[in-house]
């Protein structure tokens, strides 16, 4: 029995040395996965800290994207705005330029009618003056001759002054067919209506001519009356009658004259007012039209490029929501991937668990094997339990399993070992260890 227990001690020390070697293989395959795992854990934590930078980084960009978008588009109301104002604006300054020129050819028509009505008195005046032309009232004729003579130097300043006007009117022309270049009726009309106004320059310049002609006269009839001057007294005394109404009637009608021609300047100097005045919308109207004309190009600008970055920022924003569903994908698979490595690893870990547990009851086991030991008869003289001396009735019996000796009631248990087939007399702590085992 004691070489068959060596041997059962040798064959259970062989098999728990295997089952160490086993255990210890199995642990450090399970260590090895357990680091791969470990690694793998490691590097999905990562790859998930840089999916999810990378996942707020293109909510950011997205966020800032649809702040654009939305500032893109309260631009392009706005600019849509300013340009609805600008043609507006545009539309009022071309009603504000044709109510101008409407304005300067109802003022030229007067200005011609008056020019007429002027030339219309001279002519009278001329009649007149021919039909007094006699020999007893060339004295009135001289005083008249001299008022015309004022007459006619009043005329040419208010003809030099209109022909001014009328170089200042056909530069403002000029400077309006330069700003006006779409309005190509309007400057037909116009160079019609000036050709008009230099056949009346022309006449303007024939009655210039005229009028040095009769000044060339007035000075020879001067010269005449000083002669004359001296026979005249005699006859000026007996005329005085004749002159004095004569005075008065063109009194009267030089005085209306006078009237007319008073008229006549305020309403030239009015006309040149008006022409600065309207001069200076004029440039205000180029002016605020270049302006316009910029902002329009400068809006359309903005616009085409403001249409290039939506078009590009919708291209980013596409790509980055393909970006983002390729990674919540990757994400879901590495999620999937991380709990079934958790699951095989929580397996493996409860497997080494059982196999520590086991390898711990094995060593157990086998200490108390090799520590017990077949106690001699001699050597027992009380129970190893309850300390019962052993007499003729109460005698001693072995524990098959312990080596003890025991008692009959001590060890009166009956359980199957490694050793024998059928069951053998164990004691109870034996017994207890091998229903638990």
């Amino acid at each position: 029995q004691h070489q068959k227990l060596q041997s059962d001690t040798v064959s259970r020390a062989v098999t728990l040395f295997q089952l160490e070697c086993d255990l210890a293989e199995q642990k450090e395959s399970s260590k090895e996965n357990v680091c791969q795992l470990q690694k793998e854990l490691f590097t999905c934590e990562q790859e998930k800290i840089v999916l999810k930078e990378q996942f707020e980084n293109i909510l950011q960009q997205f966020s800032a994207l649809n702040e654009e978008c939305s500032r893109c588009k309260d631009n392009e109301v706005e600019l849509l705005e300013n340009i609805s104002q600008k043609e507006l604006l545009i539309k009022e300054l071309e009603q504000n330029i044709k109510s101008l020129m409407a304005g300067l050819e109802c003022e030229r028509h007067s200005h011609d009618k008056s020019i007429k009505d002027l030339q219309c008195e001279l002519s009278q005046l001329q009649q007149e003056n021919t039909a007094i032309l006699t020999e007893k009232e060339r004295v009135v004729f001289l005083f008249l001759m001299i008022l015309i003579a004022k007459f006619h130097e009043e005329l040419v300043i208010q003809m030099e002054t209109i022909s001014e006007l009328k170089e200042k009117l056909h530069a403002k022309e000029r400077q309006l067919s330069n700003v006006m270049q779409e309005m190509e009726r309007v400057h037909n009309e116009l160079r019609s209506k000036e050709e008009g106004r230099y056949t009346l320059e022309n006449e303007a310049l024939k009655l210039n001519k005229q009028n040095v002609e009769l000044r060339k006269e007035l000075d020879q009839l001067e010269k005449n009356t000083s002669q004359l001057k001296n026979d005249f007294e005699k006859e000026a005394n007996l005329l005085k009658n004749s002159l004095e109404k004569c005075k008065k009637d063109k009194e009267e009608s030089l005085s209306r004259l006078h009237m007319q021609l008073q008229t006549e300047k305020n309403r030239l100097k009015e006309i040149s007012k008006d022409n600065e005045e309207k001069d200076e919308i004029l440039k205000r109207i180029n002016n605020d039209l270049k302006k316009a004309n910029g902002d329009l190009n400068k809006l359309r600008i903005l616009q085409s490029e403001l249409e290039k970055k939506k078009t590009e920022w919708l291209q980013e924003k596409r790509a980055l929501q393909e970006r983002c569903l390729t990674a919540e994908n990757d994400l879901e698979f590495e999620r999937e991937r991380a709990i079934v490595n958790k699951r095989n690893f929580d397996d493996v870990q409860t497997a080494i668990r059982e196999l520590g547990r086991v390898n711990q009851n094995l060593q157990m086991d086998f200490a108390k094997q090799i520590s017990r030991k077949w106690l001699e008869d001699s050597e027992a003289i009380n129970c190893h339990t309850c300390d019962k001396p052993f007499t003729l009735t109460n005698r001693k019996h072995h524990c098959r399993q312990c080596g003890q000796i025991f008692c009959a009631s001590c060890s009166s248990f009956t359980a199957k070992i490694a050793s024998s087939r059928n069951p053998v007399r164990v004691c109870n702590a034996c017994h207890e260890e091998i229903m638990h085992r």
